[in-house]
């Protein structure tokens, strides 16, 4: 997948925060466009939203959910967060 690409076009687009989650890698980065951040967190960590403010994603706790859903599909999930 090209995310360079996709990074691009979903800034110009106005998206506010965009993460990428890869299971082959154990990593889940987000690109938070309204602070100018990217961060890296892996299938371990509890990640906070940038956009907003009492949202954590647990991924440890949804990791088998994401492990079955892309066993037949891409090992990437892309998110991308708006209001």
């Amino acid at each position: 997948m090209d995310y360079y690409t996709k990074l691009f076009k979903y800034r110009t687009a106005g998206v506010r925060e965009y993460w990428i989650v890869d299971s082959s890698k154990n990593q889940v980065v987000v690109y938070n466009f309204e602070y100018g951040d990217m961060e890296q967190y892996t299938l371990q960590d509890s990640v906070k939203t940038g956009i907003y403010e009492d949202l954590y994603i647990d991924f440890s706790q949804i990791k088998l959910e994401i492990y079955l859903c892309l066993t037949s599909a891409p090992r990437e999930l892309e998110v991308y967060l708006d209001n």
